[in-house]
């Protein structure tokens, strides 16, 4: 159980203070630290400053009290911060976020053009292969017309139409129907 008055506001003097709190260089608290947590750094800071009891004068902190202890290593911060880490649910991050970030005006109407550039694209698309097929289907109406006119436009040597391609043609029409 945490000691009296070392609920969620409780501070640590020091680096590892000021890296289990969530103060940074710029000053801000980012996070506070729960009690039972604070008991890994207060450790860290222990034997970091060679057994003794913390910000003691000749603990082996080689410094006055009314400079405070020492900061522990480098390595031990990591430790704690590693620790944290592995405390805190799946997803969950060392700082907490406050609210979702909203999309700006900009953002916004970028979103919105590139959502209307893709559309007038699918319109364009789909207009363009509406337009081949159409060309495809005139040129093969074109193509049969054309065989008709040729067989129909045949004369003989006498200039009479010649019945006998003509026949031939609309067998194989009849033929193609059935």
């Amino acid at each position: 159980m945490a000691p009296r008055g070392a609920g969620l506001r409780a501070r640590l003097v020091g680096a590892a203070g000021r890296a289990a709190n969530g103060i940074y260089e710029g000053g801000s608290i980012e996070r506070r630290v729960p009690a039972a947590q604070l008991g890994d750094v207060v450790s860290l800071r222990r034997e970091s400053d060679g057994g003794g009891a913390a910000g003691r004068a000749g603990a082996g902190s080689g410094k006055c009290v009314c400079h405070g202890p020492r900061a522990p290593p480098k390595a031990a911060v990591e430790a704690v911060l590693a620790a944290q880490r592995r405390r805190q649910p799946a997803g969950g991050s060392v700082i907490t976020e406050g609210r979702s970030k909203k999309k700006t005006s900009n953002q916004k109407a970028k979103e919105e053009y590139e959502k209307i550039q893709a559309e007038r694209a699918r319109k364009k698309e789909e207009a363009e292969k509406r337009r081949q097929q159409r060309e495809e289907a005139q040129r093969l109406y074109k193509q049969k017309k054309m065989e008709a006119y040729k067989i129909f436009s045949k004369k003989t040597k006498r200039g009479q139409p010649n019945l006998n391609l003509q026949m031939e043609f609309l067998l194989q029409k009849i033929q193609q129907n059935t």
